[in-house]
């Protein structure tokens, strides 16, 4: 087992030095809700188990097994663009849109609670909360003490400029189902409608250090908020992103390059060192002020 002393020393100093200051993003993925238990002791599904579901209610035949090809080889936005579809085709889109907000939020009135790794990150005090999640848990994790906004919001900027704690919701929120974004032309969609906000984001991502926790480079999700987000040029070791060892070499260079991301990894598949290094980050942090 890895000593707190050694987990402690992978933070780095610019990164403790801008959390004391409140002057980072804190950008929360799915991982972070994956920790989550409701009543019946039940998980939130990662992004393979929700197209599964999704894929079992409504899809058939030949677009069944391609769905499932689709989601077997990783390409999980075509996967629900042909599974949305699927539902469309049976009148069933609301259907598709409430399934995928009680799979993820857990069903009324037995959602999902805050883990205690929720706890670990509002220790970290961040003004500015980003997440690609639908789920309310961070509402429910903070006594619903974040203002809470979404890509069509229009008044992002302004919330921003006002320094009160704001939570956005980029990919939008279990409380606007149809709004949710999913399907690869939910995206396109998002860069039509969701400007404002993402204008907004990209400014935030511009010029503040951002910590990224919660997320597989495997997901479309953090794919896609580094591509359209944070494809211009930025100073190496801008952001940080906490995340498993397993990442190869030329990728990690690759998010230097491109996005100014630097990972800070913890072991393969152990996310109790994962959440352990959140921990003494935040002791660093309430020791720092």
């Amino acid at each position: 087992m890895t000593s707190d002393t050694t987990l402690a020393r992978r933070w780095p100093k610019d990164l403790l030095d801008r959390i004391v200051e409140r002057d980072y993003v804190l950008v929360v993925g799915a991982g972070i809700s994956s920790a989550c238990l409701n009543g019946k002791m039940q998980r939130p599904p990662g992004w393979e188990a929700l197209l599964k579901t999704l894929s079992r209610e409504f899809a058939s035949g030949a677009a069944k097994t391609e769905a499932s090809k689709l989601i077997g080889d990783g390409n999980f936005l075509d996967a629900a663009e042909l599974v949305r579809s699927q539902a469309e085709d049976r009148s069933r889109t609301k259907d598709f849109m409430r399934l995928i907000s009680e799979s993820v939020d857990g069903k009324k009135p037995d959602n999902f609670q805050p883990a205690p790794i929720h706890d670990v990150l509002l220790r970290l005090d961040p003004r500015i909360i980003v997440t690609t999640n639908y789920d309310s848990i961070l509402e429910r994790a903070s006594s619903n003490g974040y203002r809470v906004k979404t890509y069509a919001s229009t008044d992002v900027g302004h919330e921003v400029r006002t320094g009160a704690p704001l939570l956005l919701k980029i990919h939008g929120s279990v409380d606007a189902e149809l709004d949710l974004v999913l399907t690869r032309s939910d995206y396109s969609r998002l860069r039509r409608t969701g400007r404002a906000a993402l204008d907004v984001l990209e400014a935030l991502l511009l010029t503040r250090t951002t910590l990224f926790v919660g997320f597989s480079l495997s997901d479309p999700d953090i794919q896609l908020l580094l591509e359209n987000n944070m494809g211009r040029e930025v100073d190496s070791g801008a952001h940080y992103m906490l995340t498993s060892s397993s990442v190869p070499n030329h990728r990690r260079r690759a998010l230097v390059r491109s996005y100014g991301v630097e990972l800070i990894q913890h072991q393969d598949g152990d996310y109790a060192e994962a959440a352990r290094m959140l921990e003494l980050l935040a002791d660093l942090v309430e020791s720092s002020k």
